[in-house]
């Protein structure tokens, strides 16, 4: 039977065959449309810069007296704070100088200081401790200078108090500087706005970049590391938060990222509806033909159906049912399963990881039999493109015999649930009334008193 084509005010319609007697299936050509062109981004590190920021020249290959006393001189202060500082950073520069190297970052490497935990005043145990805590400063002001550069994890084995004061003192960025002035009027705690100096100011040392080269694909990068590893400032570890969350609009609003780029992080964050092929990727399927033939197929079935629906059938065709048959047979090629491997995936799917069997064997059967019916249906259409895939369903009729007792029975759990759960309703809505007050009087409270008090 011959598709037919319908056409409307800048809708294209292929309607297809009709894949089952129930089911009419449609598949849409949509004009393109950029305005709704998807803006997710995707964090990534920057770019090198062709000449990485060197606010105290070139140190890579410096003498250590010389280094010691630029530092010294950048960071300025009162003279004992200078004696501390060179006392620091000569101490910290002879350090490294036991490992080889002929760059400062070379030695910082071989040391071992940029691995996650180790720091130089674990390392020194031979020196005093008053030395030791000149040692963490001088790290500090090392990363500072742009004399080496940690990765984030090293840099957060650290404990500064003082860091942004630190970079900004040497960089003299009037970039910085202004958005240093734009987080200051933030209508936010000062730990809010030290929190956002802090997480640009780690950000540009990790990267070895300016503020001007800052993009929303490095800060985002970051402030996924951080909540990867747990190291958001003013969070527990394990909250899972996110980092620069305050520093993100202000870069925004003063025009270091694009009018494309998210508004916020959180924005940021949300990646908001897959596309059919990242519903399929990302279950990492290694026969790349069958994961092509998933994508048409979900591609064409999409148009009937909402996203949820579309994930459903996604992860049971691409998880449930290829990755599993990959696993048992690692050479198949081809939709035509042999005996032995349906067997196997049939035992698998009626059974859960812990030994416990699975309530839910219909859905995916019946996802994978409509995929078998559409393709043979299909291919009477466009051979060309779906006959090589025209193969006989792995799901039986016997498989499917009593599903409607099995759905019925679905229906009776989920009824028992809700039988149950109902008389605890109205203990649920107290509880949440009561909190709801309780927080409401605090923020009464707060609102009564100004930032800092």
């Amino acid at each position: 039977m011959p598709s037919d084509t319908e056409t409307g005010p800048g809708i294209t319609a292929t309607v297809g065959l009709v894949a089952t007697g129930r089911v009419r299936r449609h598949e849409f050509v949509y004009a393109n449309d950029d305005r709704f062109a998807p803006t997710t981004l995707v964090p990534a590190p920057p770019a090198r810069p062709v000449k990485p920021p060197a606010p105290l020249g070139e140190l890579a290959t410096a003498s250590a007296e010389e280094v010691a006393s630029l530092v010294t001189e950048a960071l300025g202060g009162a003279r004992d704070t200078r004696n501390h500082n060179r006392w620091g950073i000569r101490g910290l520069l002879a350090h490294l100088e036991r490992y080889p190297g002929p760059t400062w970052q070379q030695r910082w490497e071989a040391a071992g200081l940029n691995e996650p935990g180790v720091t130089v005043t674990a390392q020194a145990t031979m020196v005093s401790p008053t030395l030791r805590r000149r040692l963490n400063a001088a790290a500090g002001h090392a990363f500072a200078v742009r004399l080496v550069q940690p990765s984030l994890r090293a840099f957060r084995s650290y404990l500064f108090s003082c860091y942004p004061r630190w970079f900004r003192t040497v960089a003299r960025d009037p970039l910085l500087e202004d958005f240093c002035s734009r987080v200051q009027a933030l209508p936010v705690s000062r730990e809010r706005h030290h929190d956002a100096l802090f997480d640009v100011c780690c950000t540009l040392t990790i990267f070895g970049i300016e503020l001007a080269d800052l993009t929303p694909e490095a800060l985002l990068h970051y402030a996924t590391e951080c909540r990867k590893y747990g190291l958001t400032r003013g969070t527990r570890p394990g909250e899972g938060a996110f980092a620069a969350t305050q520093a993100w609009p202000v870069l925004y609003d003063m025009g270091q990222f694009p009018v494309s780029a998210p508004r916020t992080l959180r924005v940021a964050v949300t990646k908001g509806q897959r596309s059919i092929s990242e519903l399929v990727d990302r279950h990492r399927l290694r026969n790349t033909e069958v994961r092509d033939l998933l994508v048409d197929y979900l591609t064409r079935r999409a148009t009937e159906l909402d996203y949820a629906a579309t994930e459903h059938l996604a992860r049971y065709l691409a998880l449930t049912f290829w990755k599993q048959i990959e696993t048992i047979n690692p050479g198949q090629a081809d939709l035509r399963l042999d005996e032995n491997t349906i067997t196997t995936w049939k035992q698998w799917l009626r059974t859960l990881p812990g030994g416990q069997p699975r309530l839910n064997v219909d859905g995916p059967m019946v996802a994978i039999r409509s995929l078998y019916l559409d393709l043979h249906t299909w291919a009477a259409a466009e051979p060309e493109r779906w006959a090589r895939w025209v193969a006989p369903s792995p799901i039986r009729d016997a498989d499917l015999r009593k599903l409607p007792v099995r759905r019925r029975r679905l229906q009776e759990r989920m009824a028992h649930r809700t039988r149950e759960r109902q008389p605890l309703l109205p203990i649920l809505s107290g509880h949440v009334n009561d909190h709801w007050n309780n927080m409401r009087t605090l923020l009464d409270a707060t609102r009564a008193v100004d930032i800092g008090e």
